[in-house]
């Protein structure tokens, strides 16, 4: 409503000034639309995400490696070298993966032809961004005589393949002439089995980002029950589900939730005594494994089973995808929209070189990327104001959700539809959309999908002065959390001695009495 939008107070160069140390402090270890959120609802701090972007270029605090980063990753490491130190690089806070310096320059190799014949960036001691260190030393390892960190990731990926074989060795799982992975003695599909533990975990880690502790924590107990029964079920996508929740509760910053799951994960090993004899050992090491290393070693670890599935039923098939789907969403989708979108036009393009798709019926996998591709698009025009194009761009795949089978990429369409009413404030037709999210998501096993499209429905009939629909909307919400978690009986020291782990710093339950109803803005 204009009455809404007319009560914000945008900023001005005096109040960019008065916050941009508030500003620098949040982006360390926050994405750009959390910062913005933050500032909005903590600061009453309005202001456009293209200003943001300008202001962060203006003062030199963007966290993404540019030229000058790496001239002066390369000269000083040259330097540290020479005399015998090792070096590891912050920027912003953040450290610098060598294998992101290395896709850089694998990109741009005039860097390391400039850097040989002796350019160097401005001033590059100087700079604020760039911070070199000397790594501390690592934790002795004992019965070890010799290797190195190089060794210990081929170690992992030897194991991964021994398992990922003794998957089917072990006769657990099947795949249909259809090339469904059916597991023998739970009856279902694999996708079904591991999904509903996915959605989980992000239901869970969605519900810790709004403060629902309680909630969240009750979901937390359900899903690391039952990824208990997952690894007992020896499930061949077991490796690739875990992969793809680590990664991502990294990735949003979740240390203490990912931190309780690698020591569960460990404890649900040693209890293994039959099935894939391999699981055990590759559990153990994954879970073990640094958490900055995540982006080195996982996907080699996608592209192995890719590759054996590929050997053991055919190329293109049906698991092969599944788990190439977890690393595209893991390591493509995270990124910004440009380069989403140049991924997703390769891969479309590769799809129909494929043939994929026969002239018919689109390959599942081909209708996915179509889809991914029109919301990108959209959301990119979105993001410039152009909210025309932006719902042109989806309504180019709205033919493709018939099936019900597609209720969860439906949900997902409508969703983007409404942030684009968002946008332009009109909130009658962000509510329609939103309700449309919701109705699809509910034709699914997605938890998570469904909160979601509650929770943005919520905060759409708050901007509508609609309070007490919107408080009843929380009210579902809860009571689904409820009803989800209600075989759970909750304890709080049962569950810390069941996870294995020290006392998080994460709330208890039992002393937060936050719920869904925390003031969270518009992602």
């Amino acid at each position: 409503m204009a009455s809404v939008e007319s009560r914000k107070k945008w900023a001005t160069p005096q109040d960019w000034a008065a916050q941009k140390q508030t500003i620098i402090r949040l982006y360390q270890d926050r994405e750009l639309e959390e910062v913005m959120e933050i500032m909005e609802r903590e600061y009453g701090f309005y202001s456009t995400i293209k200003i943001y972007k300008t202001k962060i270029k203006e003062w030199d605090v963007g966290k993404r490696l540019n030229d000058d980063d790496v001239l002066a990753i390369l000269h000083l490491r040259a330097e540290r070298e020479a005399a015998a130190k090792q070096s590891e690089f912050w920027i912003m806070g953040r450290r610098v993966n060598e294998a992101n310096v290395a896709r850089y320059l694998k990109r741009k190799p005039q860097l390391l032809a400039q850097y040989r014949r002796g350019h160097r960036p401005q001033n590059p001691h100087e700079s604020t961004r760039l911070v070199c260190v000397t790594p501390p030393p690592p934790p002795e390892r004992p019965r070890r005589l010799y290797g190195t960190a190089l060794a210990e990731t081929e170690g992992l990926l030897v194991d991964c393949r021994d398992y990922f074989r003794s998957s089917w060795d072990a006769g657990e799982w099947r795949v249909e002439d259809d090339g469904v992975v059916v597991g023998v003695r739970a009856g279902r599909r694999g996708t079904e089995i591991t999904d509903d533990v996915m959605s989980k975990f992000y239901t869970a880690a969605d519900l810790l980002y709004r403060s629902n502790f309680p909630g969240a924590f009750r979901v937390l107990d359900l899903a690391f029950r039952e990824t208990g029964e997952l690894v007992a079920l020896n499930a061949p996508r077991l490796l690739s589900v875990l992969l793809i929740v680590f990664e991502r509760l990294a990735y949003r910053g979740q240390r203490d939730t990912l931190n309780i799951l690698r020591k569960y994960i460990q404890s649900q090993a040693e209890a293994i005594t039959d099935g894939n004899k391999k699981l055990p050992t590759v559990l153990k090491r994954v879970s073990a494994l640094e958490i900055d290393k995540y982006d080195e070693v996982f996907p080699r670890v996608y592209d192995l089973m890719i590759e054996q599935s590929d050997a053991m039923f055919g190329p293109g098939g049906n698991l092969s995808l599944e788990i190439y789907w977890h690393m595209f969403a893991s390591y493509v989708m995270m990124k910004d929209n440009m380069t989403q979108v140049r991924s997703l036009k390769r891969e479309l393009d590769k799809l129909a070189a494929d043939k994929l798709a026969p002239d018919t019926a689109p390959h599942p996998w081909v209708l996915r990327h179509q889809r991914l591709y029109a919301w990108k698009i959209s959301q990119m025009k979105r993001d410039r104001g152009e909210f025309d194009a932006a719902q042109e761009a989806l309504r180019s795949v709205e033919h493709t959700y018939a099936d019900v089978s597609q209720s969860l990429d439906a949900s997902r369409h409508w969703g983007f539809a409404a942030m684009i009413e968002i946008r332009r404030a009109d909130w009658v037709a962000a509510e329609t959309y939103l309700r449309l999210s919701v109705k699809m998501a509910m034709n699914t096993s997605d938890e998570d999908a469904v909160q979601y499209s509650l929770f943005k429905l919520t905060e759409t009939l708050d901007k509508m002065d609609r309070g007490e629909e919107a408080e009843k909307v929380r009210e579902y919400a809860s009571n689904r959390i409820a009803e989800m978690t209600a075989q759970v009986q909750w304890n709080w020291d049962e569950f810390q001695a069941r996870t294995a782990v020290e006392p998080v710093t994460l709330p208890s339950p039992e002393d937060e009495s936050t719920s869904l109803s925390s003031s969270v803005r518009l992602e």
